[in-house]
């Protein structure tokens, strides 16, 4: 992994554009390289599969900033509307419960309803099979689900 470091520092700079928000990411990266080390082994390409890993932790410390900014942001203003309050809530919501899905979960609902990720490139990046993707998927939704349905 530490081979690589300097390609996945190159991948997150290219998202964070702050070598600072970069080297956390990085860092992020590396932890979840090493507690999902089985992953990392049974990759085809372990270098893209490395950077490919910064990338997305890139992604998603920038998506969380970005959500926290424009929170603050609703915050502060007060001529926004009712309506858009509280999607900006939902919003925060959503992502809260997304951060606390476990891992696998977590990482099939971000590279398909974030990134856009086709089934197939999901599967082929996390080396399961398309099935596992499907299930994984559906039962990230159905949580996200649930607690709306318990709270609103």
């Amino acid at each position: 992994m530490r081979a690589f470091g300097a390609r996945m520092l190159a991948g997150a700079i290219s998202i964070c554009h702050c070598e600072a928000d970069a080297s956390d990411a990085v860092q992020d990266a590396m932890c979840r390289l090493w507690r999902h080390q089985q992953w990392y082994d049974s990759a085809d390409n372990r270098e893209a599969y490395a950077v490919q890993t910064a990338v997305n932790c890139a992604r998603t410390l920038m998506t969380r900033r970005h959500v926290a900014a424009e929170l603050r942001e609703s915050d502060s203003i007060d001529e926004k509307s009712q309506r858009d309050v509280e999607w900006r809530d939902r919003l925060s919501h959503v992502m809260r419960i997304i951060s606390s899905l476990p891992e696998r979960q977590r990482l099939v609902i971000g590279m398909r309803d974030i990134e856009g990720l086709e089934m197939e490139e999901i599967a082929e990046r996390l080396g399961i099979t398309v099935g596992n993707v499907k299930v994984l998927l559906s039962r990230a939704r159905k949580s996200v689900r649930q607690y709306f349905s318990q709270n609103l």
